[in-house]
């Protein structure tokens, strides 16, 4: 596990999105079993919002270290301000605080890609492609019209919207 991410979360992500770009498989055995209660010693160690703020600063730490499309790149620079201005909406400090924790690692997950080097058998969006269905589909939407309705919704986030002109209704409820 790499260490920049401790002291915990993506460090598993990171290692098996590493395999699949290699093009190694996973097997799916449907008889095994395995109870898991996630994050529970983790949360009682450290609780919900270091938890929050962790995925949130581990999730931008695993972009840089790992993905190089280019249009993958895009859509998390010009998404990231919309994730950051609905967080704020929303009153949800742990991504900003996952956010500013990030930036100082930043070195330490370029430096960690560097060492990776560039092995890659596949690329990033048929690893990703992967484990697309059409249900994942139908919930990117639903969580998208989400981000929009909350925003909308709150006169806050309904001022800068209009003030921005950074989206509006009838952009997303087509899709």
């Amino acid at each position: 596990y790499d260490e920049l991410y401790l002291p915990g979360y993506y460090e598993d992500v990171d290692l098996c999105f590493q395999g699949w770009k290699r093009g190694w498989k996973g097997i799916y055995a449907p008889a095994s079993r395995k109870a898991h209660l996630g994050a529970a010693s983790f949360r009682e160690k450290y609780g919900n919002a270091v938890i929050q703020k962790l995925a949130f600063r581990n999730g931008i730490l695993f972009m840089v270290k790992n993905i190089s499309d280019a249009g993958l790149w895009l859509q998390f620079i010009l998404l990231l301000p919309l994730r950051l201005l609905t967080a704020w909406t929303r009153g949800h400090g742990f991504v900003y605080a996952g956010f500013w924790a990030a930036l100082p690692r930043i070195p330490a997950a370029l430096k960690s890609r560097k060492k990776r080097g560039s092995s890659s058998s596949i690329t990033d969006r048929e690893v990703l492609q992967m484990f697309e269905t059409e249900k994942s589909k139908k919930s990117s939407i639903r969580i998208l019209r989400g981000l929009v309705d909350t925003c909308l919704l709150n006169p806050l986030g309904r001022a800068l919207f209009t003030v921005l002109g950074f989206l509006t209704v009838r952009l997303i409820y087509p899709l």
